[in-house]
């Protein structure tokens, strides 16, 4: 509950919670025979900002991404570990490892409110292509991979495999 005041227009009264308020006046006159008060239920609503953050949680490595916040009016970011800035609505990441990021905004009336925002940096694929390299004509050779961290496979060329999209297809060219 705010303080009271004794001036006719008063400034500096803080709300410390979100919420409805009543405002009770009193006016003394002398020309009054006495106080005269009146009394207004849920005269002040004192709202906070909702701030959100959106973007996509998941980046590979070597990347970058947008992160946005939304619900209030300026925003400071932390930390400033692969930010392009650390103030204003939309910043670029660009992470090493995994973190989560933090936002605070604050709206016009100087309320604030804060949003966490986590991002998974996945590694890149390490791939090693282990198999026959010298084969008779008209032979075959099967092809395998030794990948991690890949979750499909393009061969090229396309021609003369038995397949261009599996882990371990057999290559017989036709020289």
């Amino acid at each position: 509950t705010p303080s009271s005041s004794t001036s006719q227009t008063p400034t500096g009264i803080v709300y410390n919670s979100v919420g409805l308020y009543d405002v009770i006046l009193h006016i003394e006159s002398p020309c009054s025979t006495g106080p005269d008060s009146t009394f207004k239920s849920s005269y002040i609503t004192v709202n906070a900002p909702d701030v959100n953050i959106t973007g996509n949680d998941s980046i590979c490595n070597g990347d970058f991404l947008n992160l946005t916040a939304s619900g209030a009016n300026t925003y400071i970011w932390g930390p400033a570990q692969g930010l392009s800035s650390t103030i204003g609505a939309t910043v670029m990441i660009m992470p090493t490892s995994s973190m989560t990021y933090s936002v605070l905004g604050t709206d016009a009336g100087g309320c604030k409110d804060s949003a966490l925002f986590s991002v998974v940096v996945t590694g890149l694929p390490s791939v090693n292509v282990q198999g026959d390299t010298t084969i008779g004509y008209g032979g075959a050779a099967n092809l395998s991979t030794n990948t991690v961290g890949g979750t499909s496979y393009s061969w090229l060329p396309l021609s003369d495999l038995s397949c261009s999209n599996c882990a371990n297809p057999i290559a017989t060219p036709n020289v």
